[in-house]
């Protein structure tokens, strides 16, 4: 029974001194729902929301670095857009080497007609360069065009390295064998 105890224990605490734990989003098929498909890559929801707050708030909130944003159909430093103003298009990474200056990259899509949910959906890229997009109503809903899309950059610095994170599981491991220690006594 011990071991087990100290096994949920250790556990618990490796858990939480590992860096890295994501925001997830919610089912984002309440009154629109949105498909982003890359052509090479991966891509993952990140989060998504109504406004207020508005989506550049919650993720310059978050550390987040906004890189650009577009709402009309233009190419930029760091991407192109098509298809604002409508229901699917095409975005397309230009920065070659954005992935190699930012180890996270974040696609931020905002729809018309705020408070609907959800009004913006953001997706974590890695090594896309091209994707293809649509955004689709739920039943008995109505879709909006696409108002804007912001390109995020973040930095893991805020993580905790492996060896910190190994020292924090150590002193909480020690922490609980003393405890476990008066306990006998």
């Amino acid at each position: 029974m011990r071991t087990l105890k100290f096994a949920s224990l250790s556990l618990l605490l490796f858990t939480f001194a590992t860096p890295g734990l994501a925001m997830i989003c919610e089912s984002v098929e309440d009154d629109r729902y949105m498909d982003l498909v890359p052509d090479s890559g991966t891509v993952n929801c990140f989060m998504s929301g109504s406004t207020p707050p508005s989506e550049q708030s919650v993720h310059t909130g978050l550390g987040l670095t906004l890189l650009q944003e577009s709402n009309e159909n233009e190419s930029g430093a760091y991407f192109s857009i098509s298809g604002v103003g409508g229901t699917s298009g095409e975005l397309s990474i230009l920065d070659s080497g954005i992935y190699d200056d930012w180890s996270d990259v974040y696609a931020s899509f905002k729809y018309g007609n705020g408070g609907t949910e959800p009004d913006w959906i953001s997706y974590s890229l890695s090594n896309v360069f091209s994707a293809d997009w649509s955004v689709f109503e739920a039943e008995g809903s109505s879709v909006n065009a696409l108002s804007h899309v912001s390109l995020y950059g973040g930095d893991e610095s805020n993580e905790i390295p492996a060896p910190a994170s190994l020292g924090l599981l150590g002193i909480g491991l020690l922490a609980i064998m003393g405890t476990v220690r008066r306990r006998r006594v």
